[in-house]
């Protein structure tokens, strides 16, 4: 792949020397990098300012507040896909130097390295050690303004794995009190349009006073501020050494990142991919969905997907004898179905993920350098099914990347198929596998580390050679948006964690929660959610986010809203979401929420009712919706007719206003129309 090379929707990297900073424009995002060590003073989004205040370090040496010196930043290099900016600054005792690297996709590497300082201030390193031993605290600050930083979602989950949590914790509005973390390697900060993460590998050289502490979130007026507690006090290889040129103090290196969303630019289209599951939801014998019947009809199961509005099929992990493996025995058959479902014009993926099998013919040769293992030594996963075989989680970081990205290149020009499914992939799962560089040693323990930089450096690899080949990667994963990894995706898939959404013990939907994770807004890539229950549309479609269904039920929940929103024409509409239609819609039940779309002279209307199944709150079934259509259309227009899309059945308008009904957890789309 040539280094400077820039896959669309991206746009090359421009950069300019200001009189203040070095600035470096990506899509749809700029960064600017100061003389404070090149730490970002403004960071713009969707052309917002989204920083309060520079991105800075802060600490005490001595009983006083750091007071930094010598301030530097300069651009390095830059071409089209990447920009280095280098800068330092100091203070009696040490230094800091930063490292920059900035991507086309608008990942940012900072490696930051505090070192003692011998020049000028440390003539004398008696009295240099001594001031270092006085240090008290050296904290990264990054300070929000609080509009564009209501939201969170970290990871990842305490508990680890997929489990069953209805109000998932790690995602949701951020707490007016703020909230307190052990190291987590992302967290991501913003509000329904946009936001920043911030990343991390590790957290070596970490000494937080608290562990459970290490992160903070701190609310103060109008700002939220993201803390770092690196060092709370003098680090351990300093303390009790005197630096001197044969025996100095090591240097500390802190290295993270930065990428302020959405990544790429923002399609209104949930529609544009269709998706529906074989062999997940619902067992099969084969793969052969082209000749496999549709429950006791004639139509084949390929069929009944096509009629119902499908344009990308999904083979589930059953289209192989081998888990997550790119040679399959039965390559007739597998080409047969691949033909099959081009010449009805529909896209085939099939899936891959997150393993590398016992039945792999590299297992013998590769395993113990390729696997994940824990700090202990020991693998992870071990995933059982048929042919017997366990399948054990494999580490992208490894060699096996090279080898996975040759075999799916192979896979779509031998087979076919138009991209891939992928099951967990994205996931930069914990590693201390030392045979491929993962993990560190630190006080004589062996500590886990999450390869994100590898991770996205494939996943820009996998993209390249995909869309190459005009194909689609669509990624599953559980509550890990970790952006820099999912930039790459056309779609993700969330929700398997949880067992749905639904109102709390005070009958309050968590709206916050939806929007930080599942939406897909907010990162640039659109999100398609994972239940099988039928409720589930109600607080999708207001955020215009879809099911995506299997072969079996829930396809019949889904075929009618997928054909309810294509003949509306919803990918040529503007989306008004229920957070910003007050102005265009008032319902008089605090349950009621709608979204709209809208054209030029039809609205089609989202309107979930998200009151608990056993609410008795007034309006718990039914609301009047009253409608301004001069919000979105002309001056003096007016609505005449509607009707429910779904059913067809018109619905009584009048003066602008009508009476929906509407069960609790439930939906409509009701179409109205100008006079």
């Amino acid at each position: 792949m040539n280094s400077s090379h820039v896959p669309a929707p991206w746009t090359p990297i421009q950069t300019t020397r200001n009189s203040n900073d070095i600035q470096v424009d990506v899509q749809g995002r700029s960064y600017f990098f100061g003389n404070n060590a090149a730490l970002p003073t403004r960071i713009q989004t969707l052309g917002v300012d989204i920083l309060a205040a520079p991105i800075r370090l802060v600490g005490k040496i001595g009983g006083e507040p750091i007071e930094w010196q010598a301030p530097y930043v300069d651009l390095l290099q830059s071409d089209a896909a990447q920009a280095t900016v280098t800068g330092a600054m100091g203070t009696e005792g040490f230094f800091v130097g930063n490292s920059v690297q900035v991507g086309f996709d608008g990942a940012i590497r900072f490696d930051t390295t505090i070192t003692p300082w011998l020049l000028e201030w440390g003539k004398d390193k008696a009295k240099q050690s001594q001031r270092l031993e006085t240090l008290e605290s050296l904290w990264l600050e990054v300070p929000l303004r609080a509009e564009y930083s209501s939201l969170f979602t970290w990871w990842p989950i305490d508990y680890g794995g997929v489990v069953a949590a209805t109000q998932p914790h790690n995602s949701g509005a951020v707490p007016e009190n703020g909230m307190s973390l052990p190291f987590k390697p992302f967290i991501w900060l913003g509000w329904q349009d946009g936001g920043l993460s911030w990343f991390s590998e590790s957290n070596k050289s970490w000494q937080p006073q608290d562990k459970n502490s290490a992160m903070e979130i701190v609310r103060e007026g109008e700002t939220v501020t993201l803390r770092l507690r690196w060092l709370d006090g003098v680090p351990d290889s300093w303390r009790g050494h005197v630096d001197g040129w044969y025996h100095p103090q090591t240097p500390l290196t802190f290295s993270w990142g930065l990428q302020a969303t959405p990544v790429k630019p923002v399609e209104e289209n949930a529609l544009k991919y269709r998706m529906v599951h074989f062999n997940h939801y619902e067992s099969m014998p084969t793969s052969r969905i082209e000749i496999e019947t549709y429950e006791e009809t004639a139509q084949t199961v390929l069929d009944r997907a096509i009629e119902a509005g499908a344009n990308v099929v999904v083979l589930h992990e059953q289209w192989n004898t081998i888990q997550n493996y790119w040679v399959n025995p039965k390559a007739d058959e597998i080409k047969a179905t691949v033909a099959a479902c081009h010449a009805r014009g529909v896209k085939i993926v099939p899936y891959f993920g997150y393993e590398l099998s016992t039945l792999a013919p590299e297992w013998a040769k590769m395993h113990e350098r390729v696997l994940t293992k824990n700090a202990d030594g020991r693998f992870r996963g071990g995933w059982e099914r048929l042919p017997p075989q366990r399948d054990y989680m494999v580490c992208y970081a490894s060699e096996w990347q090279d080898k996975w990205l040759a075999g799916i290149e192979w896979m779509m020009d031998e087979y076919g198929f138009d991209g891939v499914y992928l099951d967990g992939t994205s996931t930069p799962s914990a590693c201390a596998n030392a045979a491929h560089g993962c993990g560190f040693e630190e006080n004589g323990e062996r500590h886990e580390t999450y390869p994100i930089w590898e991770v996205t450096r494939m996943f820009a690899r996998l993209y390249d050679l995909v869309s190459a080949r005009d194909g689609i990667i669509t990624t599953h994963q559980s509550s890990c948006c970790v952006t820099p990894t999912l930039a790459y995706s056309h779609t993700y898939w969330d929700g398997e964690h949880i067992s749905g959404l639904k109102p709390d013990e005070n009958d309050e939907f968590p709206f916050a929660t939806f929007q930080a994770e599942f939406m897909g807004r907010p990162f640039g890539i659109q999100a398609e959610f994972l239940s099988g229950q039928p409720e589930a549309p109600a607080y999708c479609l207001i955020h215009n986010v879809l099911v995506r269904p299997g072969v079996g039920g829930t396809l019949d929940f889904v075929a009618p809203i997928w054909k309810a929103m294509l003949e509306f024409g919803t990918p040529q509409a503007t989306w008004l979401p229920y957070w910003k239609s007050a102005d265009f819609v008032q319902s008089d039940a605090p349950h009621v929420h709608v979204s709209a779309y809208v054209r030029e002279k039809r609205v089609l209307l989202a309107i979930a009712n998200l009151a608990a199944a056993n609410s008795s709150a007034e309006g718990a079934a039914e609301a009047t919706l009253v409608l301004n259509p001069q919000v979105v259309h002309s001056v003096g227009a007016e609505y005449s007719a509607a009707r429910d899309a779904v059913s067809g059945e018109t619905v009584a308008i009048e003066n602008n206003a009508l009476q929906v009904a509407c069960a609790p957890m439930g939906w409509r789309l009701i179409e109205v129309e100008l006079s």
